[in-house]
């Protein structure tokens, strides 16, 4: 974490400090409340170290409005190719009561779901759940469908399907936009890098509504 300084104010420069110790002291007290390790950074932090650190994290998140605050619109996009863990970008809006999986047909968005699972408190399994499925082109991809589907069963109860009929990323835009309630978006890798193009229209979805993308860590 950089401290910010003002050599020409030393009352700012003095508060400054104080507010990211404190800020320090609350985040290392939650991640010890959750079992988890904290390592606060205070130099810059480049590709290389990026892709190191991430190696071994089981999460990265992602401020979406302090993000853009500092960077440029195509930031999140560059950003996230570095790293090597999984990715949850965040909104403003961090509320969830639903939960909208897309699953495109790739291993990687299998393994979103087997990612979130893993990560994420049992709690959210009791939301209702809806599946974005691709329309199946041959018998392979109708049985990995059916078993993509009994997978999730597995850990969901209150779950519905819907086809894609077109581009999946207008069919999870559309699902956002019409939904009244407050989801979440677990996607793989493919679809993940597709949402972060960082166009307008692409961004109702990082906008709105907490995404986890999964990522390979090799």
């Amino acid at each position: 974490m950089a401290l910010a300084t003002n050599e020409a104010d030393p009352v700012f420069n003095l508060k400054s400090r104080v507010a990211d110790i404190e800020f320090e002291v609350a985040a290392e007290k939650s991640a010890e409340e959750l079992g988890m390790n904290l390592a606060m950074l205070r130099e810059s932090v480049d590709d290389g170290l990026l892709t190191t650190i991430s190696s071994v994290a089981d999460l990265m998140i992602i401020d979406r409005k302090v993000l853009q605050n500092y960077c440029g619109e195509g930031v999140l996009e560059d950003l996230i190719k570095v790293v090597s863990c999984p990715v949850l970008v965040l909104p403003e809006n961090r509320k969830v009561d639903s939960l909208i999986m897309l699953h495109d047909g790739s291993l990687s968005s299998v393994q979103s779901v087997k990612q979130f699972i893993s990560i994420f408190n049992t709690e959210l399994r009791t939301l209702p759940v809806s599946v974005l499925v691709s329309d199946p082109e041959s018998n392979q991809a109708i049985e990995a469908e059916k078993v993509f589907i009994d997978y999730i069963k597995l850990f969901f109860k209150d779950i519905g399907i819907q086809l894609m009929y077109d581009d999946p990323i207008e069919c999870l835009i559309r699902l956002i936009e019409n939904t009244t309630d407050h989801p979440m978006v677990i996607a793989g890798e493919i679809g993940g890098n597709r949402l972060l193009n960082c166009n307008a229209k692409n961004r109702v979805v990082t906008d709105s509504a907490p995404t986890f993308i999964f990522k390979n860590h090799h």
